[in-house]
């Protein structure tokens, strides 16, 4: 069941018992739990259908996105943990890619060692010869995504998406 999440962000930074954590479990009948998948839980079976992983019992009907993927973009993450950090590596091979990062996530780099053990993936960031669709842009995430917004002619419409406070993406 879901919780709004303003009753949770009352609970959270209430000084008082009765509008607290213990308030949220005895009207939820359990702990309030947020809506994501914690280390070593497995993930939603939404996950493996748009990936295209076939998993007994998983429902087939779903078409997967990635092989039509058009353009990657990456943002905001070490890359570090798997399944998530081989998703780069899951769209088609002309599809470009773009990572927004305050740094250079070192496990999701090509390496030429690597390579000659047969495992070619990752971003090619610092193989020219090679690289033909990586973009590395080194930045915190908001500023990454106005310039890139400002770049393909969207920044005023993000501009006036954020001072409206989100709300409806339909004409972005």
């Amino acid at each position: 069941e879901q919780v709004p999440i303003e009753e949770v962000k009352e609970a959270v930074f209430s000084d008082e018992e009765e509008s607290g954590w213990r308030s949220l479990r005895a009207r939820y009948g359990g702990l309030v739990k947020p809506d994501i998948t914690f280390f070593g839980e497995r993930l939603p079976d939404r996950f493996y259908q748009l990936v295209g992983i076939d998993l007994p019992g998983l429902a087939t009907n779903v078409e997967p996105d990635f092989p039509s993927c058009d353009l990657l973009i990456v943002m905001g993450t070490s890359l570090a943990v798997r399944p998530f950090s081989a998703l780069v590596d899951m769209v088609p091979p002309t599809c470009p890619r773009i990572l927004i990062n305050r740094e250079v996530p070192s496990g999701a780099l090509y390496h030429p060692i690597r390579a000659m053990m047969g495992d070619t993936k990752g971003f090619r960031f610092d193989d020219e010869a090679n690289n033909y669709r990586d973009v590395l842009h080194l930045a915190n995430c908001d500023d990454g995504v106005a310039q890139l917004c400002e770049l393909i002619g969207w920044g005023e419409a993000l501009n006036a998406l954020v001072e409206a406070g989100g709300g409806d993406t339909q004409g972005f």
